[in-house]
């Protein structure tokens, strides 16, 4: 459990501190995080910087995947942000659209 300035006590599960492998013999130490106030799992739009911008449940392929998505996608092409369409996802949502990490760090002093 931490004390996070914008979001007051989050607890942390293996999701949130886990990621790839860094290599062998190695660890990951967490030192910043950002976080997205009422998130819960669920189908939304991929957000544009990293989704498929779509015109028709075509342009979506059900199951897909990749290193930059924030989810699986459904298959189906939904309007994001009024503007356009991208291909939504199975995901935590909303998802996260900031892009600059929280200064100070949660560890600064890492």
């Amino acid at each position: 459990q931490t004390k996070v300035p914008e979001a007051g006590q989050v607890v942390w599960d293996v999701a949130d501190h886990s990621g790839l492998s860094q290599g062998k013999n190695s660890f990951f130490v967490m030192t910043n995080a950002i976080i997205t106030k009422n998130q819960k799992q669920g189908k939304c739009p991929e957000v544009q910087r990293s989704g498929k911008i779509c015109r028709t449940d075509k342009d979506c392929l059900e199951g897909y995947s990749d290193q930059q998505s924030h989810g699986v996608q459904t298959g189906v092409c939904v309007k994001y942000m009024n503007t356009y369409k991208t291909c939504e996802v199975v995901s935590w949502c909303p998802i996260e659209s900031k892009r600059k990490s929280p200064s100070p760090a949660l560890l600064e002093s890492a």
